[in-house]
């Protein structure tokens, strides 16, 4: 059995461990800005599936059921590419003019923006897509902000 005094000081976590579970915890949540990346492409495509969404969305067809026609499923599910491209390319001018903790702050706000849109205006697809691109802008700036602020805390 391995002696874990080396970890505890007096009943309490020694000081050093202590700094290490905080930077361990600041990792975990900083890592989920990342995770943003992976999550929106898959649940995306479930919803796209739905009878409900082809209701919200889409147009009844000659058998007078609704269809979500491809054009539009296309642009829905690729604009969210154009607004990752235009938060990565402007991570870099928010975080030297906010600092790290300003441009996820940035981040956080265009993505709670970017989900308002596409959750309040249901049946509307000009707003939904802009929501989507917003939603990209905040995934583009987290993906490239977080690798950035993991290295500048743990050196």
């Amino acid at each position: 059995m391995r002696d874990f005094k080396y970890i505890f000081t007096d009943g309490l976590l020694s000081p050093k461990y202590r700094r290490s579970l905080l930077y361990a915890a600041i990792c975990n949540k900083a890592s989920m800005g990342a995770v943003l990346y992976g999550y929106d492409g898959t649940y995306f495509t479930s919803v796209l599936a739905t009878k409900k969404w082809a209701e919200d969305y889409g147009e009844i067809n000659a058998e007078g059921e609704y269809h979500f026609n491809s054009s539009d499923k296309s642009l829905s599910t690729s604009i969210v590419f154009v607004g990752e491209l235009v938060g990565a390319l402007s991570s870099s001018f928010l975080g030297d003019y906010f600092g790290r903790k300003g441009t996820f702050i940035t981040a956080c706000a265009m993505g709670v923006i970017g989900t308002i849109l596409q959750t309040v205006m249901t049946g509307n697809l000009p707003i939904f897509v802009v929501g989507r691109m917003v939603l990209g802008i905040c995934v583009g700036i987290m993906s490239n902000a977080t690798p950035l602020y993991l290295s500048e805390i743990l050196s």
